[in-house]
């Protein structure tokens, strides 16, 4: 499975880190703006470990919010009905290139 560590924006790095244990928070995925870091679960509270499209599709979800913090579009950004639905939205075009 493809796992990026790192991407750029605006000149500045972002951090995608994967962690087993963040689930303990309520979260499968966070966005951290103060340590510019996007952490992914990589298993459920009981341990089993979180599907490829499932891990892709959290990512994506965090990225959008990072994208949309760069960007300066707080409300938007606390919107998690919109962040889902463009997340979904990136992850089916992905998926669908030709």
């Amino acid at each position: 499975m493809y796992e990026p560590t790192e991407f750029l924006i605006m000149g500045q790095k972002i951090k995608v880190e994967y962690s087993n244990n963040i689930q303990r928070l309520g979260a499968v995925g966070l966005w951290s703006a103060d340590e510019q870091t996007i952490t992914i679960a990589t298993h459920d509270i009981e341990g089993n470990e979180y599907s490829e499209e499932m891990m892709t599709q959290v990512y994506l979800h965090e990225k959008v919010h990072c994208i949309l913090h760069f960007l300066s579009y707080h409300d938007l950004n606390g919107d998690e009905k919109f962040v889902d639905t463009f997340a979904h939205c990136l992850h089916q075009t992905i998926n669908t290139e030709k």
